[in-house]
């Protein structure tokens, strides 16, 4: 198969268009599951989810992103691959949801954080065949089943979620409905799979195989491992340390903050086969990519933390009402990250693109030791504020650990950028300034909508942005025909 611009340019599309279709659909799902399970109830819902994505890497053990490789790599071997891995994922699901059980009947005492960590459990083993599922379609460079796979799940999501929350407003019958809309989405995955590679499924475990599988995929299990941990741990700890109140407190601002992440996401997506093809040919254009990629990235994070930091207790009163009051107070905290969590995008994926994926790795299980040390020692006394603030202690981390190896690999064109960041500053402060001046005067969503207008008006007034320069955007990620 004859892999195209076109080819490439389809499912990046494809897959970027549904990312933002679910991210905006999940976001206000759990915004509605919010108000009406309260905080407590919120807590628990989100806790028994993280904890299980904590257990789910180690049932992946980054085996997809093998598949996806070795598979676009060696197409004739797809049917052994699929045979193998699907019996390894079979193993590893019953072993870590037997340790799961295990676990939480030693640790748990309360009966309804139980139920709610083995139901969890359940959606956990579902989405781990969902995800491989997907994987063999992506080696096969189709994306369009995943991108409606991603979308019928959520739909169903809020069909169901919101009709159990309506009638009865319980954690436990949200996650069954999280069940129902996962177990939808792994069988159409499956059929998806059946219909379009036909699998010579076979019982017969090829050990040799298998262990080839495991080395390869040793290191992206290594890299998940980290990366989950990393994005994970505070939740655990609060939960530990503090209790289910605080977990309630910190969810709402941990998904306005982390809801983001599809849009570095769609880039690099895009720019990281640009990463690697100019790595190889063109560092000079290799490195404008990168800075143009960076300020686009900033002109798009930093006015959304400081306009949300500092409309945070009129978002969270008028939507989430003052119960939800505390969670302001994170939010204007963990926000702030939000321009470094979007430019350590672009640098991880460049260092992985230049070969320097060790490194990335190695940066990221630092952070989490970080991260993991932060916490135990600012919970107890800060509670979910505390993890705010090593949230953004950490993901800053992550930025000057990674920075530090991208200035051996490209130059950086210091008057340029900063020339842009003084443009973008100058911007953002025009934009805050009016959201300090009138955001008590006026209904709040009248405020969000006159400070977007003036920071767009302002950036194209500063030439911050180009039509020049998004045209040469365009051109390095989509390659001539």
């Amino acid at each position: 198969m004859q892999i195209t611009a076109r080819i490439l340019s389809r499912n990046t599309s494809v897959l970027t268009a549904s990312l933002l279709i679910q991210k905006i659909l999940a976001f206000i799902y759990f915004s509605y599951l919010a108000t009406q399970l309260g905080v407590s109830q919120t807590g628990l819902y989100f806790f028994s989810l993280s904890v299980v994505a904590l257990f789910s890497v180690f049932i992946d053990f980054g085996i997809i992103n093998t598949v996806i490789r070795e598979v676009a790599k060696y197409p004739d071997k797809i049917h052994a691959y699929f045979s193998n891995t699907v019996i390894v994922r079979v193993i590893l699901s019953l072993v870590i949801y037997l340790v799961l059980i295990i676990i939480v009947f030693l640790t748990v005492t309360d009966l309804l954080t139980k139920i709610a960590l083995l139901i969890a459990g359940l959606i956990m083993v579902i989405d781990s065949f969902t995800l491989l599922f997907y994987g063999f379609l992506r080696a096969r460079h189709n994306t369009v089943y995943e991108a409606v796979g991603n979308i019928l799940f959520q739909v169903i999501l809020l069909i169901f979620g919101i009709s159990v929350l309506m009638i009865r407003p319980e954690v436990l019958l949200a996650l069954v409905a999280l069940l129902i809309a996962s177990f939808t989405n792994l069988v159409y995955s499956l059929t998806r799979v059946v219909k379009l590679i036909k699998p010579q499924f076979t019982w017969q475990i090829n050990f040799p195989f298998v262990k080839e599988i495991l080395l390869i995929a040793l290191p992206f299990a290594l890299a998940g491992i980290f990366a989950r941990g990393y994005g994970y741990l505070d939740t655990l700890l609060l939960r530990i340390l503090d209790d289910q109140i605080a977990v309630g407190y910190y969810s709402l601002p941990y998904k306005i903050t982390f809801v983001w992440q599809f849009i570095p996401l769609a880039f690099i997506a895009s720019v990281y086969p640009a990463f690697s093809a100019l790595f190889k040919t063109d560092k000079i254009n290799l490195s404008k990519l990168f800075h143009k990629v960076v300020i686009y990235l900033l002109v798009i994070s930093l006015p959304l933390a400081i306009g949300l930091s500092l409309m945070a207790e009129s978002i969270f009163i008028n939507i989430y009402g003052l119960d939800y009051l505390p969670s302001a107070y994170a939010l204007q905290v963990l926000i702030l990250c939000l321009p470094l969590l979007f430019i350590n995008f672009p640098i991880g994926y460049l260092l992985n693109a230049c070969n320097r994926q060790v490194q990335n790795t190695i940066n990221i299980f630092i952070a989490m030791i970080i991260s993991l040390i932060c916490n135990i020692i600012l919970i107890p006394h800060y509670s979910f504020i505390g993890a705010a603030y090593v949230s953004v202690v950490t993901t800053t981390l992550l930025f000057v650990l990674g920075f530090y190896y991208v200035l051996k690999i490209i130059r950086i064109d210091w008057p340029w950028l900063l020339k842009k960041l003084i443009k973008l500053i100058l911007s953002v402060a025009l934009m805050a300034a009016f959201i300090l001046l009138i955001g008590n005067q006026i209904n709040y969503l009248f405020v969000i909508l006159f400070a977007a207008i003036i920071y767009l008006i302002s950036i194209f007034a500063m030439h911050l942005i180009t039509w020049s320069e998004i045209k040469y955007l365009y051109q390095s990620i989509i390659p001539n025909k």
